[in-house]
């Protein structure tokens, strides 16, 4: 079986999209070449800020402790490096084996972009901090790929940190140094009568080394990798798959856009269902708000009727009272017939110990006996006035004799009167001839 061919990529920068590398959601979204169901890990993703703190503090702290000057003083080195136009926070590397068209199956590139890591570490680590590696196999018509960010780090100078940030003397450390050869395709420059002289730059040397490495570990694996010079025309042809490649793209993120509206769809369409069942609560509530106001209404109501028949049993009650107290006329109409309200009194304290119901009753029947009594005093008073020589006696006299013509057998008591008048009349009379 004859092996698969294929071609190594190391790209090296400056340029650094963290945000895309961490495939984070609000951004990840908004990449039209990105499958969101595809597969992407994090190898390590370590912030850069506590990289730099991890990586220069030490000797950031160290610098600090020898300036007598505040002003010499480096209070974050990061934010040094940024400020600096010559240096970079970070550099990032882009490793693939085969191109969008021609690549290895995704669990082989896995593992050799997966040991390619790990040996990266080992050979480079004393130089070059690795801080992020992000795996991408969830790129439409993409091939699998490995994101390597890092940070250089080099001896200083006496004057400075003793570790600092500086790619070329990094790569110095780790062998490679730039330099100038023959560029022979160009051939002799006229002016100097020398040939053209081409630079071997030390970062040109580190890709170099890299993608053999690289090459090394797929041919591991079984895989023919070859690195040939491409014609123009063979750029011309990348430029069409380009162009074919961006479209399918756009009917991929057509696709996703299409599907994202449709769950959108679903969940207003939830949402509306969910209002709609939030409205019913409300009118049921409603309901139940307005029924319970209107038996509140209903109770108020009867509160008010009742309110005003306590204020009418009040009323009734101090009336009652004022009845049962025995009147200054009744007072003196029991003293005229020899009577004493203690009577009363006394009856009813003791009706009080004997049971308690009987009371009202009794109330009753004294108020009924104070009105009777009130009607016969006044009868009375009409009956003592029409008899001529009675006007200022007591009643109760009056009564007694009352009582006596009933008992000598006088229908009225007009008869009596006009009997002791005539034997009043023969008594003068016989005392006259006395």
């Amino acid at each position: 079986m004859a092996q698969q061919t294929y071609t190594v990529s190391f790209q090296h920068g400056t340029k650094v999209a963290i945000g895309h590398n961490r495939r984070i959601e609000s951004l990840a979204d908004k990449e039209a070449h990105i499958d969101p169901n595809g597969k992407h890990e994090s190898w390590k993703d370590e912030p850069i800020e506590k990289a730099y703190d991890r990586i220069f503090g030490e000797a950031l702290k160290e610098f600090n402790n020898k300036q007598k000057r505040k002003d010499r003083r480096i209070e974050s080195y990061l934010a040094n490096v940024r400020n600096n136009s010559k240096l970079h926070d970070q550099y990032e590397a882009i490793i693939q084996v085969g191109n969008f068209k021609n690549h290895p199956d995704e669990k082989t590139a896995y593992k050799i972009l997966k040991e390619y890591y790990e040996d990266f570490i080992k050979r480079n680590g004393k130089c070059l901090e690795v801080i992020g590696a992000f795996y991408h196999a969830d790129e439409f018509g993409g091939c699998p790929h490995l994101h390597l960010d890092y940070v250089p780090k080099a001896k200083g100078n006496k004057t400075g940190l003793k570790l600092r940030n500086n790619q070329t003397e990094a790569f110095k450390e780790l062998g490679y140094k730039s330099y100038y050869v023959d560029d022979l395709e160009r051939g002799i420059n006229t002016k100097t009568n020398k040939p053209f002289q081409k630079l071997i730059s030390a970062e040109m040397q580190f890709q170099d080394s890299e993608r053999e490495a690289i090459a090394s570990i797929a041919r591991k694996h079984g895989f023919e990798i070859m690195q040939p010079k491409r014609k123009p025309e063979d750029y011309s042809d990348s430029k069409t798959l380009l162009q074919t490649r961006d479209i399918k793209l756009q009917f991929q993120q057509l696709k996703y856009e299409k599907k994202a509206l449709q769950a959108k769809r679903k969940e207003l369409e939830k949402k509306q269902k969910e209002v709609e069942a939030t409205e019913k609560k409300i009118n049921k509530s409603y309901k139940l708000i307005k029924s319970e106001h209107e038996r509140n209404v209903d109770l108020w109501n009867e509160y008010y009727k009742k309110s005003n028949e306590l204020s009418k049993r009040e009323k009734q009650v101090e009336d009652f009272e004022k009845l049962y107290s025995v009147s200054e006329l009744s007072q003196k109409f029991l003293k005229e017939i020899g009577l004493d309200e203690s009577v009363f009194q006394g009856v009813e304290n003791s009706i009080i110990q004997k049971k308690s119901d009987v009371l009202p009753r009794f109330k009753t029947l004294k108020q009924n006996c104070i009105n009777l009594f009130k009607i016969v005093g006044q009868n009375l008073r009409k009956l003592k006035n029409k008899i001529a020589g009675y006007e200022d006696r007591p009643i109760h006299e009056v009564i007694t004799e009352f009582q006596i013509a009933r008992n000598e057998g006088f229908k009225t008591y007009g008869e009596y009167i006009k009997a002791s008048q005539v034997e009043t009349n023969v008594a003068v009379k016989k005392s006259g001839r006395k």
